[in-house]
């Protein structure tokens, strides 16, 4: 990673490239735009990203919160993503309000990548035309009542979904049932 900032450094600093196997610099006009989730500072000081580059890259800083700062933008870009992905697939799906809500109060440590994943995975799966509150806690993997707080459930009942829901991320995470058994004892 190291060797490769290095030739980045050398592009940005000269402004041109040679081609592999070539012997004449080629000039650049370029502008390089660059974004990351790492703290670089952090990554400078142990050592797996060059200061040089940074200072290079660091010349109109830019910082976009998190979309979990930004909550009020969640049901634009929700509506988005559904007609993005309602055209590509030829679908019609809606969204209840009650699942918006839900989206609009999870953390999103995915940000809006997550988001827009989630969205696709809800129009790809969905044969009821309505994306529902249980669906998206269901695959957000949200601790939820499924009554949604109508009925009190069994103390049994309460004791099975967890059973089910430790084993389903066991076997998810091993990849196997047996594996998944053996473990779990």
């Amino acid at each position: 990673q190291l060797n490769l900032q290095t030739k980045l450094l050398k592009v940005l600093q000269t402004k041109e490239i040679i081609r592999i196997g070539g012997n004449k610099p080629i000039p650049l006009d370029i502008r390089v735009i660059a974004s990351t989730n790492k703290d670089l500072q952090k990554e400078i000081a142990t050592g797996t990203f060059r200061y040089d580059l940074y200072y290079r890259l660091n010349v109109v800083p830019i910082y976009v919160k998190p979309l979990r700062e930004r909550k009020e933008m969640i049901p634009d870009l929700t509506r988005e993503f559904l007609n993005k992905y309602n055209k590509k697939y030829g679908k019609d799906i809606i969204i209840q309000e009650k699942a918006m809500d839900l989206l609009k109060e999870y953390k999103w440590p995915g940000n809006i990548r997550e988001l827009e994943n989630l969205i696709e995975r809800m129009v790809v799966i969905n044969n009821d035309g309505i994306i529902t509150y249980n669906r998206i806690a269901s695959i957000l993997e949200l601790d939820i009542n499924e009554n949604n707080g109508s009925e009190p459930r069994s103390l049994k009942n309460m004791v099975e979904e967890l059973e089910k829901s430790v084993i389903l991320k066991c076997v998810r995470k091993y990849g196997s049932v047996n594996k998944a058994a053996s473990i779990l004892g």
